[in-house]
């Protein structure tokens, strides 16, 4: 199986590429990058611990298309992979991270979706260089361990790379230990211009449930 990457035509070869999608190469991104998320590094046979697999290969298909595509295409993906998990999710019945089996309605965005969000969020939160390197020993770690990692291995061995240990253990608890949410009403926002200045003002309110840095940028 390692060196094989297999999968169906039609579920990206057969289908028409456009720009904001080209399902071949995010298929074929996220196949090979099981190569390394469920070869090398096998998941132990527990909850949670596919997402080591099936979400880990969504966030490193998220940081092929940035890095061959450009910043535009990579932003695209992760907005999709978002939306997906908001618009599929079941909330009365998700379950955190830790205990995802794949058993119950809405598992499968979560696994997919929300954790590649997840780990995209987390190399975010602790920075690219020190979230990469913690990843990439983490697969040295287990690759070839009888004792097969699950998710709370890679939660306990990351924080050994997080540049603050407190702020990294409130991103954990929120997005790994519990079910929560961040949803962001825009409630009022007004631009002017003067002198060929231009100012956008705006009151941006968290509504939801989970607590996170938010980036303001003005485009058009």
């Amino acid at each position: 199986f390692p060196t094989n990457i297999t999968f169906s035509e039609g579920i990206g070869f057969l289908t028409k590429s456009e720009p904001k999608t080209n399902l071949a190469f995010l298929v074929t991104a996220h196949e090979i990058a099981h190569q390394w998320w469920g070869n090398m590094l096998t998941p132990g046979a527990g909850p949670g611990a596919n997402i080591l697999s099936e979400g880990m290969s969504h966030f490193s298909t998220a940081l092929l298309i940035e890095q061959v595509k450009g910043f535009r295409n990579g932003l695209e993906f992760r907005k999709r992979i978002e939306t997906r998990y908001a618009e599929n999710r079941f909330a009365d019945a998700e379950r955190k991270l830790y205990r995802i089996d794949g058993s119950k309605q809405g598992d499968n965005t979560v696994t997919y979706d929300k954790g590649g969000w997840v780990f995209w969020m987390l190399m975010d939160r602790m920075g690219r260089e020190p979230a990469l390197r913690g990843m990439r020993d983490f697969i040295v770690k287990f690759r070839g361990n009888d004792d097969h990692a699950v998710l709370q291995d890679f939660t306990a061995h990351m924080r050994a790379y997080a540049p603050d240990a407190a702020a990294y253990d409130d991103f954990v608890r929120q997005w790994f230990d519990t079910v929560v949410v961040a949803e962001y009403k825009v409630d009022s926002a007004r631009t002017t211009s003067q002198d060929g200045r231009w100012e956008t003002r705006a009151w941006i309110r968290n509504v939801g449930g989970a607590d996170m840095p938010v980036d303001v940028a003005v485009t058009r």
